[in-house]
């Protein structure tokens, strides 16, 4: 939603890579962003296999559970459009769902990137280990306890298209952001059939200031339609836990509700030391700067940094060796972000984004 400049360096991507499936856009924008999108998509469309839909001010999950139409294919993964899945990855990961049906969805090594610029062009400065879940429980009642216990995204993975359709197969009356696009399709996902990790670079992020982020927990459980989205969402995981475990409503229930509150002690407790510790910080350091001549005019601009400050630069250096098993599949996406002689008008029919 609103960001074809990166969606076009994605497309620009699977185009360089050859990637011979479908991408199916669903896309939220605005008219002008819409606009700069067609115009790519009119010049790439021969190169790659592009199925484009708009739903303006429609919500991601409502947008993903309306793209199910579209998709012809028995496999499928979700990425966002600042973000890069490796196609000799997606490769992998069918072979494996073909030879081992208790899987629902498997999936590769990711990793988060940071550009020194916000956009969607610039120098790479770091990257941290983005985990992905590997969730390998029996039975499903098992799996939705590991899962909860220790959350991380499942919708980036390949899944059975059967197992994808059954996640967003009725989010009727779930509004919630939180719980529709992800923490039901998640839960879900784990419910059908166990997550795989292999050893392969598969994912590639981007973190910058404009990504879309779900509520902080506490904004999240304070909304007063929290409740009702909650029992909402609790009878979609009961359901299913029912039939994959053939077990009673009344256990199904005690497994979610202990599940879920394991989620949400973790969740709670993480954004708690967070808050402490950097309001901890923040003031020590603000008391230090307060006792040095001159150092408050940096105090802003150390402000602004220190958000954006990379988290492990170690790694980035590491998959930069030509060494690494990694390497080759990195360095094309490394060459996407930080080319510094594209001309950028003749995808965009706008100003350049370098």
């Amino acid at each position: 939603m609103n960001r074809s400049d990166f969606l076009i360096r994605q497309l620009r991507y699977y185009e360089k890579t050859g990637f011979t499936g479908y991408i199916c856009i669903g896309d939220s924008s605005e008219d002008s962003q819409i606009a700069r999108t067609r115009g790519a998509i009119s010049k790439l469309k021969n190169n790659i296999n592009i199925i484009y839909k708009e739903y303006p001010g429609t919500s991601d999950g409502e947008v993903l559970k309306r793209l199910l139409d579209f998709v012809v294919t028995p496999y499928a993964a979700f990425v966002a459009d600042d973000d890069f899945l490796v196609p000799t990855a997606l490769e992998q990961c069918i072979i494996f769902l073909e030879n081992h049906n208790e899987y629902s969805s498997v999936h590769g090594k990711s990793l988060t990137i940071y550009l020194k610029s916000e956009g969607a062009y610039g120098g790479v400065v770091g990257a941290r280990d983005y985990p992905l879940p590997i969730v390998e429980g029996e039975p499903a009642s098992m799996r939705i306890k590991q899962h909860l216990g220790h959350y991380s995204v499942t919708l980036f993975g390949v899944h059975r298209m059967e197992s994808w359709r059954k996640m967003y197969q009725d989010i009727s009356g779930l509004a919630d952001r939180t719980f529709a696009a992800e923490l039901m399709p998640c839960c879900l996902s784990v419910i059908f059939g166990k997550a795989k990790e292999i050893d392969c670079l598969y994912l590639v992020r981007q973190d910058h200031p404009h990504r879309y982020l779900l509520p902080e927990a506490r904004k999240w459980v304070s909304n007063p339609n929290w409740l009702s989205q909650y029992e909402i969402f609790l009878g979609f995981l009961v359901k299913a836990l029912v039939e994959e475990d053939n077990t009673s409503k009344e256990q199904a229930g005690e497994v979610v509700e202990q599940a879920f509150g394991d989620y949400m002690t973790n969740l709670l407790g993480r954004e708690w030391r967070k808050f402490v510790g950097k309001e901890t910080q923040v003031n020590k350091l603000r008391q230090v700067i307060r006792t040095v001549p001159g150092a408050l005019p940096i105090w802003s601009v150390f402000q602004s940094w220190k958000h954006r400050r990379p988290n492990d630069i170690s790694l980035l250096k590491s998959i930069l060796q030509p060494a690494s098993p990694f390497h080759r599949e990195f360095m094309t996406i490394y060459s996407m972000v930080t080319e510094n002689n594209l001309h950028l008008d003749d995808y965009t029919f706008g100003p350049t984004l370098i």
